[in-house]
């Protein structure tokens, strides 16, 4: 950022305006110039707040019919500096707990709190969590309604998606942190797999369609939606969303196997290099490659993909919409993946169904193992604070820093 007083016919600094400040042109004097010196530093922090917030421009003028979407970008930041705020707010001081065991298949991080999702053997469960050691439990689903997936939004807003018999697929929503929720059934009864925010209001939806993939995407929760089938024979896995569009990883027949799009109306298809019938897990970072030695200073979005290649080696692909570069990994029958704070970390299980840790310090360059003592399956993990949370099969919350 440049100084005030760095810039043309500005104010000294003094008790009133310490700093110094712009000033007006009179007959006397000349005015700060309206210029990008002046203004591109302003402009510059609101775009990077918007994707450090993971919030998407509306495009539209900032008022009350369109809404204050700088003031959500903020108060997202604020929310994950301030978690005790958070679960002061939201939290019930009754039914907060400790961690308790069932099948956690999938967790989330946003709007200052984990959650979860999964089974406690009759029904589908959802809990919500400031620090992913102490948990509330604010959902039992409806007898036989399993959930498979969950997101959170930037304002507090849950998705939870359950499977009925592997078949019927159940969309729960909670707009206030889980204190109030409703169902609707996904359209033609389809199994659906997952869920990804792109903002408060706005998400899209994978899952099959009889012949093969399809991605619902919604901008009001659901209210109104369009739906796109994907490739024939292809069976999309995860969906995630960074850099203003969708990822979608899939498995199957089909000549597909990673699809990006904005909202579901067009797909673009990178380029890539592997031989792969299993893209299982995907992220989104923005990262700085000179930080890991590779000599560019540019701030790069990239998304991180595990698969299982076909001929059982696992692989990571990272990159954008455009061209995906290839990376053999040291485990194997990967089930997810994170980044937070210059660390990769991915979670995989052994052909004896023991859990593995793999992380990495310099984008894929050299790869370490993380000793812990799980024993069951791990599914999944979410990143925020300075940690790692991660959640499996009757295990308590495993955190790593």
């Amino acid at each position: 950022m440049r100084k005030i007083t760095q810039k043309s016919n500005t104010v000294t600094p003094d008790k009133t305006v310490p700093f110094g400040n712009i000033r007006d042109k009179t007959t006397l004097i000349g005015g700060t110039p309206v210029n990008t010196d002046v203004y591109e530093d302003m402009h510059q922090f609101y775009q990077k707040l918007f994707e450090a917030a993971n919030v998407k421009p509306n495009e539209l003028k900032e008022n009350s019919v369109n809404g204050f979407q700088m003031m959500a970008a903020l108060g997202q930041m604020i929310s994950r500096v301030i978690n005790p705020m958070v679960f002061d707010k939201f939290f019930s001081s009754t039914n907060v707990i400790g961690d308790f065991t069932g099948s956690w298949l999938s967790i989330a991080y946003g709007s200052g709190i984990y959650v979860r999702a999964g089974n406690n053997g009759t029904a589908g469960i959802i809990s919500i969590s400031p620090d992913g050691i102490n948990h509330e439990l604010v959902l039992t689903a409806a007898v036989g309604d399993n959930f498979v997936a969950v997101d959170v939004s930037d304002t507090g807003v849950i998705i939870g998606i359950a499977q009925n018999g592997g078949f019927v697929s159940t969309v729960y929503t909670s707009l206030d942190y889980g204190q109030n929720w409703t169902t609707f059934l996904v359209p033609g009864s389809f199994p659906a797999f997952d869920i990804a925010f792109a903002s408060g209001s706005e998400w899209g939806i994978i899952g099959l369609d009889g012949t093969g993939g399809f991605f619902m995407h919604t901008t009001d929760n659901g209210a109104n939606y369009i739906t796109t089938s994907l490739a024939a024979g292809t069976v999309p896995n995860k969906v995630i969303y960074g850099g203003g569009q969708f990822c979608i990883t899939l498995a199957g027949t089909g000549t597909q196997q990673i699809a990006f799009t904005v909202d579901g109306s067009s797909f673009t298809l990178p380029v890539h290099t592997a031989t792969i019938n299993q893209m299982v897990s995907a992220t989104y970072a923005v990262i700085n490659e000179d930080y890991y030695g590779y000599g560019s200073t540019t701030a790069d979005k990239v998304f991180i993909i595990v698969s299982n290649n076909v001929s059982g080696v696992p692989v990571a692909l990272h990159g954008d919409e455009t061209a995906l570069t290839t990376v053999t990994l040291p485990n194997e029958n990967f089930r997810a993946v994170e980044y937070g704070n210059g660390k990769i970390v991915m979670l995989s299980i052994s052909a004896t169904n023991d859990a593995n840790i793999t992380q990495s310090f310099d984008f894929f360059r050299n790869f370490q193992a993380v000793s812990n003592s799980l024993t069951l399956d791990v599914y999944d993990v979410a990143y925020a604070g300075g940690k790692f949370v991660m959640c499996g099969t009757s295990e308590t919350t495993p955190l790593m820093q």
